[in-house]
């Protein structure tokens, strides 16, 4: 809300935008916007080069390989008043039998550093804003491991994957894998302290 009544709109009107997406369900959504947010979906990781691999067929899959399946969904989103489908591909974490031998905490601020924040905002008459990184958890640091992922059969009756080289590998971290939160906070972790920026000692 913040961010929008800072460009100049009314805080109230903000945070009408913010719930009219409660105002629907997927049964909202028509075919033709399913279709654009799988092709958005499936851009974000060409776009980010979270596959390590071209389309594969199952054979060519190494023995040692960890290979889960993945599923594909979408949920109404309302962006600038208009009504989308917002798509998400995720590979199915849950059975990644790795998935407790990997690191996978995200660390947060905490309470004790948010008060300090905030009270320093008031002390300084400082301006608040929010942002959002669209596809984030695609932008982490690297796997360290091998893992393949068998795209789901919606994205295949869709035209979008071909039914036979539609296994691929991930080369970062996606969202459904364990790993992906940490990944994505060791990425922005390393850019915030090349700014000067340094890690909250309090913090968890």
């Amino acid at each position: 809300v913040a961010a929008v009544a800072a460009e100049g709109v009314a805080a109230e009107k903000a945070a009408v935008l913010e719930t009219a997406v409660y105002e629907y369900d997927e049964s909202d959504l028509t075919e033709e916007m399913k279709m654009d947010a799988a092709r958005a979906e499936l851009g974000a990781y060409e776009k980010y080069e979270v596959w390590g691999s071209a389309p594969t067929a199952e054979k060519d899959i190494p023995e040692s390989a960890t290979v889960i399946d993945a599923k594909f969904f979408t949920k109404p989103k309302v962006k600038k008043g208009q009504l989308i489908a917002k798509g998400r591909l995720a590979p199915r974490g849950c059975f990644d039998p790795e998935r407790f031998d990997h690191r996978n905490d995200s660390p947060a601020v905490s309470k004790t550093t948010l008060i300090a924040f905030l009270v320093m905002v008031l002390s300084f008459g400082w301006h608040v804003g929010k942002g959002d990184i669209s596809a984030a958890f695609l932008q982490g640091d690297p796997l360290d491991r091998e893992i393949w992922v068998e795209l789901p059969k919606n994205s295949i009756a869709m035209g979008l994957v071909d039914s036979v080289f539609r296994w691929r590998k991930l080369a970062k971290g996606a969202y459904g894998l364990n790993q992906a939160p940490r990944l994505w906070y060791l990425r922005i972790a390393k850019f915030l302290c090349s700014l000067g920026f340094v890690p909250s000692l309090i913090d968890p």
